[in-house]
């Protein structure tokens, strides 16, 4: 259509749809612009499709309506204004909780600027479903909310759809030059062989540890990127290869995720059992189809069960669709994934795939393949029953039809557009939504994870809502925190470092306390440093705790000139108790709660009899730690080993530091003793075998000065501390020291029980409180309004929360 055409003829209408882009490849421009525009000119309806606000502007005095998609920035203003002093009707379409406060990276706050300077002068919101329209009522939008759901997108469809996008002349010129060069750019580095070799390597520990995945981004290019021709997505490799899988198949599509909200790949976890207890009955692999695959590396892969990445394209995925069981959706907790429509769903039955979806108010029209609990059980009879299944699904297929199709999609469209009225002035106040109290812990490294599952399981039982966030480098090699989040049905959001940007609010997920069990402005502390200074900003409580005997600011004076910004620091004993050294702004934001860690500590209290010679020795190692010398760690080998050969009859086992595996990485297996092992914590084998919980089967242990010291003093069991002569021992008094075979051998076999015992005791009195509700301490004094049963300590952390110079 040309800029000087003539008004349309009398009776025809003329819409103008205005969005960011008309990209294909995204869902939301295809569902809520280019089916609906698409369609309605079908029928005879005029539509011009921009992202120009100038453009539109200047053809105002031509239109019956305009609709914006999914677009709140400044621009929008000026095209609202406009169009309310000419009597055109303005509707916002919003398919998402874009006005969540964590939405996006950039324009977070600016969504809420621009929803608060229009919405009084929109002739009508339009959303998907019943869950959104509420949500923005409670925003304190006051014009008409129609809902009006996703079509069912059949090939028909894409087709018509496409083809209006093809033929179109009412795109802006300016709009498809930058459409013409982002193609253009997109296939130079298609062909470009030094950009993929850059995309392969830009993640070095990624790439030396899944070298076929580098390999093929050198030879194919990224396959991760949303925007692919068809011919290029069915000869994506790993489409291919899951193509060629023989095995029964589950599928699970759909974005990867994002930091604002629990939705995308990561709910898989929360069904994580049913997953596991099915494929026990009946083996599948588990397809995932999305754009992260360093989050399906690192938190699915370890799920359980059998799985393949494939990056997502719209003609792959219906592929996969087809050869698929069952497609399963578990969904997140949040306002953001409670809101979700219904596409996804529609989309594998119209391939009639078999569904397997959680509750969601979009899915209220069919109850066959809904389920709130035997989710297992529904995957058993999707993989065995074939036939029967694919029926339902085919059934389905038709209630989607009925309830969704383009036509009466299309019918909502012109009710709502007949319907909306010119802007009139009138006087209204943007909604306050409260927001609830919300706990948002982040683990940032292997060693959270015990205090991290203890503050997260006190809160749910306290009745806290909660999020969590997990970083690459807690999940590499870590199966035992994916089996706790698979345990507890915990969806996290997944963080890499080179994600944690500057001023990014998206990662604090609408949360009004932030808990990160390790926090400092060392390197190793990164992200969670970033994170507690983000939540400063915003005046979020944040809170981090003592999580080692030898704690950096704390009671490491190796490391006393580190920074803490957390508000709240808990600590283990009394703060009276911390070093002379500790700085003055630290100490006064200390509060003394116990020791937070897994309970496990306390349930195997004294579960095994201590006065009888050991049978079982326990080999505790964190010798990736800067403190020692290399000539130390030679020594260790040496001592354990001689250790070992001196009492064959004994069972050594030497348990690497989680994050460390010094003695994985650099003890052969080939020249181990006969008597000893070590247990690799990074082995799924060893799930629930390592850690705290191996001491329930040892007798006694040998450690190097480590707060395993602390969990095996907790239990009972004797400890005797091996570290080089110089090494500060002082917060290990009371224990045993050794720094030969001779001096461990006399110490672990020879010493009295009792002598050991009295040792044991008197280094755990000097280390911390002994409570067994730490965790449950803790939470209550993070939400002092929830709690208000307030002790003089209590009401401390409220003191401190209003520091501000962090």
């Amino acid at each position: 259509m040309n800029e000087d055409e003539t008004l349309p003829p009398a009776g025809m209408r003329r819409i103008a749809w205005i969005s960011s882009n008309a990209d294909f490849g995204v869902a939301s421009v295809r569902y809520r612009l280019i089916y609906p525009a698409a369609f309605l000119q079908k029928i005879g309806w005029d539509n011009i499709v921009t992202s120009s606000p100038d453009s539109l502007i200047k053809r105002l005095p031509e239109l019956d309506a305009i609709v914006i998609v999914k677009r709140l920035d400044p621009g929008i203003i000026r095209i609202v204004s406009e169009a309310n002093d000419v009597g055109v009707p303005v509707v916002l379409d919003l398919c998402d909780d874009i006005l969540d406060q964590d939405y996006r990276a950039t324009g977070h706050e600016m969504f809420r600027i621009v929803f608060d300077a229009i919405a009084p002068r929109l002739s009508g919101l339009v959303t998907t479903g019943t869950f959104l329209k509420r949500r923005f009522e409670a925003y304190g939008f006051k014009g008409p909310i129609f809902v009006i759901p996703d079509c069912v997108e059949t090939p028909a469809l894409a087709n018509l759809g496409q083809n209006f996008l093809n033929m179109t002349n009412g795109v802006s010129s300016s709009f498809a030059v930058r459409i013409a060069a982002r193609a253009k750019v997109k296939l130079k580095h298609a062909r470009d062989f030094s950009y993929r070799f850059y995309k392969a390597f830009r993640h070095p520990r990624r790439s030396m540890l899944d070298l076929r995945h580098t390999v093929r981004t050198v030879l194919n290019g990224d396959g991760s990127q949303a925007t692919r021709g068809a011919s290029a997505a069915l000869d994506d490799p790993y489409f291919k290869e899951a193509l060629k899988d023989k095995r029964r198949s589950l599928i699970w599509f759909g974005n990867h995720g994002g930091p604002h909200s629990d939705f995308g790949m990561a709910t898989l976890l929360t069904i994580g059992p049913e997953l596991r207890e099915a494929y026990s009955q009946s083996p599948f692999v588990l397809i995932v189809v999305s754009n992260d695959h360093d989050k399906w590396k690192h938190l699915i892969e370890p799920i359980g069960v059998p799985t393949r990445f494939v990056p997502w394209s719209h003609e792959g995925t219906q592929v996969l669709l087809k050869k698929a069981r069952a497609f399963i959706m578990p969904t997140g907790d949040d306002s953001f994934s409670l809101s979700k429509s219904a596409n996804r769903v529609t989309l594998a039955l119209e391939q009639n795939t078999p569904v397997i979806a959680e509750p969601l108010e979009s899915l209220d029209w069919m109850a066959a393949g809904v389920h709130r609990s035997g989710i297992a059980s529904a995957i058993v009879e999707c993989l065995e029953n074939r036939e029967s299944t694919v029926e339902t699904a085919q059934a389905l297929r038709t209630s989607a039809h009925q309830h969704f199709s383009i036509s009466q999609i299309a019918e909502l469209w012109k009710d709502a557009i007949e319907t909306f009225k010119p802007y009139t002035k009138t006087r209204g106040a943007y909604g306050d939504l409260k927001l609830p109290e919300k706990l948002l812990v982040l683990i940032n490294n292997a060693t959270d994870r015990p205090i991290a599952m203890a503050v997260l399981d006190a809160a749910r039982k306290l009745g806290v809502e909660t999020a969590v966030i997990v970083s690459q480098e807690a999940c590499f090699r870590n199966p035992q925190l994916i089996e706790d989040l698979v345990s507890r049905r915990i969806s996290p959001t997944f963080i890499q470092r080179q994600s944690a940007r500057r001023t990014d609010y998206r990662w604090l997920r609408n949360a009004t306390a932030l808990f990160c069990p390790s926090e400092s402005d060392l390197p190793a502390h990164a992200v969670p440093h970033w994170l507690t200074k983000l939540a400063n900003q915003c005046s979020i409580r944040s809170y981090t705790a003592q999580h080692g005997l030898s704690n950096i600011a704390l009671t490491d004076p190796d490391s006393k000139d580190a920074k803490i910004a957390s508000g709240t620091i808990f600590t283990w004993n009394d703060p009276s108790m911390l070093p002379d050294w500790v700085e003055p702004s630290i100490r006064e934001r200390t509060i003394a709660t116990g020791r937070i860690t897994d309970p496990s500590s306390w349930t195997l209290k004294n579960l095994r009899p201590l006065d009888k010679r050991p049978e079982r020795i326990g080999i505790f190692e964190n010798l990736h730690w800067s403190a020692y010398p290399d000539s130390f760690r030679n020594d260790f080998k040496a001592i354990v080993f001689a250790l070992a050969e001196r009492h064959p009859e004994t069972e050594f086992v030497m348990m690497p530091h989680p994050a460390g595996l010094w003695s994985v990485k650099f003890i052969k297996t080939t020249e181990l003793p006969a008597n000893l092992t070590i247990a690799n914590p990074a082995s799924r084998e060893r799930l629930g075998a390592t850690g705290v919980n191996a001491l329930a089967s040892i007798d006694r242990i040998l450690t190097t000065p480590s707060s395993i010291a602390v969990d095996a003093a907790q239990i009972g069991l004797p400890t005797i501390i091996l570290a080089p002569e110089d090494f500060d021992l002082s917060l290990y008094q009371g224990l045993n020291f050794v720094q030969s075979a001779e001096e461990a051998s006399a110490a672990l076999f020879d010493t009295p029980i009792d002598i050991l015992n009295a040792g044991t005791k008197a280094f755990l009195a000097a280390s911390m409180l002994e409570t067994m509700d730490a965790a449950e301490r803790a939470v209550r004094l993070m939400f002092p309004d929830l709690f208000k049963t307030a002790s003089e300590g209590e009401m401390k952390v409220r003191r401190i929360q209003s520091v501000s110079s962090l």
